[in-house]
């Protein structure tokens, strides 16, 4: 996409009085549902357009997980992610942004949740009740890159605090539901504690007839 092209869809968006930047939310996720099923790729994809040249970047996350049928219990053993953040002043800080930013969002996905009594009281409301991610709970991430310098700083830089947090989520999410999937579980809320994990299988398998 040039910037020409861009500037006619932010041009569109104007005249349509949309939201230019939901505009370019919802073109990111339907380019990358359609880069997946034309490329016919098991992992989720990633889109983003740059909103200043139209560059657009194309990442596949491909995480690995265990579920123990009988409890219910999911391990992620493999994380490996591409990442583009332009020219790394400082790679060691931009390593550790991506592994904590990966670790935020296998947490959301897996074990982080606002959880309410029946009175209404929270639960979760300390450290010592709130369920974080953990070093012990993760695998070692496997990281690689392409370097396509930004051409809006004069240092090429681009941000990358939040790269790995956006896309973890959603791409752990898919990982379970897809190694739920024979079962014909679907769709499962977050997080995927061993108890709600445990529960599905179960009222999957009596669907089926099977024991729960």
């Amino acid at each position: 996409m040039s910037s020409e092209l861009m500037e006619a869809l932010k041009q569109l968006a104007r005249e349509k009085n949309i939201d230019e930047y939901e505009m370019l939310d919802k073109l990111e996720q339907s380019l990358a549902s359609t880069y997946q099923r034309i490329m016919d790729l098991e992992n989720p994809t990633r889109v983003t357009i740059d909103r200043e040249t139209g560059r657009i970047y194309v990442y596949e996350l491909i995480p690995q997980g265990e579920i123990d049928e009988e409890t219910g219990q999911v391990d992620l053993v493999r994380y490996v992610a591409v990442d583009d953040v332009g020219n790394k002043i400082n790679p060691m800080i931009v390593e550790g942004q991506l592994h904590g930013g990966i670790a935020q969002g296998v947490g959301q996905a897996l074990w982080e949740g606002a959880i309410y009594g029946e009175d209404g009281q929270l639960l979760t409301g300390s450290m010592l009740d709130y369920a974080l991610p953990k070093a012990s709970r993760l695998p070692r991430f496997e990281l690689d890159e392409t370097v396509t310098p930004s051409p809006v700083n004069p240092l090429g830089v681009k941000g990358v605090g939040e790269a790995g947090t956006i896309a973890s989520t959603a791409a752990v999410a898919n990982a379970v539901v897809d190694a739920l999937s024979p079962l014909g579980i679907r769709h499962l809320d977050m997080p995927f504690t061993p108890a709600r994990v445990w529960r599905a299988i179960q009222d999957a398998k009596a669907a089926k007839g099977g024991q729960a």
